[in-house]
């Protein structure tokens, strides 16, 4: 859903609408820190065919007074990570 552009906040609502699931939008950012390198990992040691379009998204989270920052670039027909920089 993130990767589909819904914000963590809609995600997180989302889920307690359709699953009655709490969590924060907190949790699922870093959910989707967590799940997208690993399979950016898993897909770096696979031959692949890209398309012609790319996005990149770059999330802020502030924690303890610190701002985190996760990008990752997606490529736009196979929705493959093709990369991605996080600063924690």
């Amino acid at each position: 859903m993130y990767l589909s552009n819904l914000s963590s906040r809609k995600v997180r609502n989302q889920l307690k609408r359709h699953f009655q699931t709490k969590v924060s939008h907190i949790t699922i950012l870093d959910w989707v820190r967590k799940y997208s390198l690993m399979v950016h990992n898993f897909v770096e040691k696979l031959g692949y065919n890209l398309g012609n379009s790319f996005y990149a998204d770059e999330t802020v989270i502030r924690r303890e007074g610190q701002d985190d920052r996760f990008w990752a670039c997606v490529d736009w027909e196979t929705r493959l990570i093709t990369g991605k920089h996080s600063n924690f």
